[in-house]
């Protein structure tokens, strides 16, 4: 199986029908790449999920490195470590693969010569029926498939090419269970926005910039904003309707000049809306009902149009955990009026990119559409809007 990234779109349509095997036929399941952060985030998931962990899989033995991910997992049953030259070959072994790097994917390449099968742990996830980010991965994927034909339609929209790569990795990514095609594409080290002129991998920011900043959690891209323009910028809108968020936020603004926060959300209509507060994972706190964790704290936050708190933007980053489109509608004049560069968050659902383009659409026809993928997992890939800045 080719996953080399490439821009060519029909060739999706020949991937939707793979056959997986089924986790369950696997004698013993390994994991690999122990220091990434997908690790961190996934293994212990995963393996409270799947009875048939065997261990994991290391580079060389050493009672740090055994303690160190012991520590991580943080389960009740035993499991082994073994090396790469020791893993199993006598039993069918099925290694899952966690590495965040196109280096740790081609160990497991060469793993693959050796006749072991190896697996991203996206495919874990789809096999256990287990979410990424708040749907169900084989839930995702199954969306994908259905909205072929109007991702076609984003990808004729999108006017830069590592758009149209990034666009057909992303949905290679899940139709082949691999992330390894967003790694090809992925933009390092930066998101939203950047000062130094990076005109190809964010929005370059300018000194008189309006900011409106929906989903500004604890403050990280007000104050990310704040630094880069050195204080040379008109004002700051910032919105969170997190309350433990949003204290962080509030203590953070108080050292920074013309700046208006609102602890409260950003929509298409003035209301007061059920919102869950997620104590274990504050910035995934949302309006999404049908993604209510057990653990969450239901509570009534209000919520504005941006339109009606003001009619002024040049600039506005949109993440607020799959409520994007309607903070669109909410700003269309906004948007209609002002032109503003638009930075928005596109992953947590499977039809978010869909309707978000559809959204901006029915505002204002941007003459620069781009889409970037910033992580190393299914997380933060956006969509950037601008009328003056080529991605190219």
């Amino acid at each position: 199986m080719n996953i080399n990234n490439h821009t060519d779109f029909n060739s999706l349509f020949n991937l939707c029908d793979i056959n997986f095997e089924n986790i369950s036929n696997y004698e013993e399941v390994y994991f690999f790449g122990d220091i990434s952060n997908s690790f961190a985030s996934r293994a212990r998931q995963i393996a409270l999920h799947l009875h048939i962990f065997s261990g994991v899989v290391v580079f060389s033995m050493s009672d740090e490195k055994k303690t160190r991910i012991t520590n991580r997992l943080r389960i009740d049953r035993s499991f082994s470590f073994v090396t790469i030259e020791n893993i199993p070959k006598n039993k069918k072994v099925l290694i899952i693969d966690f590495n965040d790097d196109l280096l740790g994917k081609a160990i497991c390449q060469k793993i693959k010569t050796e006749n072991i099968h190896v697996m991203d742990f996206i495919y874990a996830l789809s096999e256990l029926n287990l979410a990424h980010t708040y749907v169900s991965v084989k839930e995702e994927r199954n969306k994908i498939i259905s909205e072929l034909p109007n991702f076609r339609k984003i990808y004729d929209a999108l006017t830069d090419k590592l758009s149209k790569e990034t666009l057909v990795a992303r949905i290679q990514s899940y139709l082949i269970l691999d992330r390894s095609p967003l790694l090809f594409v992925k933009i390092p080290g930066q998101m939203n926005f950047n000062s130094h002129g990076d005109f190809r991998g964010s929005l370059c920011l300018r000194s008189d910039e309006i900011y409106v900043d929906a989903g500004a959690a604890h403050g990280d891209t007000v104050s990310q904003f704040y630094d880069l323009t050195q204080g040379n910028y008109k004002e700051i809108y910032a919105f969170e309707p997190d309350v433990i968020n949003y204290n962080s936020l509030g203590r953070l603004c108080q050292y920074i000049p013309n700046v208006y926060t609102f602890h409260a959300g950003l929509g298409d209509m003035n209301q007061t809306m059920h919102f869950n507060e997620n104590p274990d994972n504050r910035l995934g706190s949302n309006f999404m009902n049908s993604s209510v964790p057990s653990e969450a704290e239901d509570v009534g936050v209000e919520i504005f149009r941006l339109d009606d708190i003001t009619q002024r933007s040049t600039l506005i980053k949109i993440d607020v955990e799959g409520y994007e489109s309607k903070v669109i509608v909410g700003a269309k004049e906004n948007i209609k009026n002002n032109k503003p560069n638009l930075s928005i968050s596109g992953y947590h659902y499977p039809e978010d990119l869909i309707q978000i383009f559809n959204s901006v659409e029915d505002c204002h026809h941007y003459e620069h559409i781009a889409l970037r993928h910033y992580g190393s997992s299914l997380y933060d890939t956006n969509y950037l809007y601008s009328d003056i800045q080529a991605f190219e």
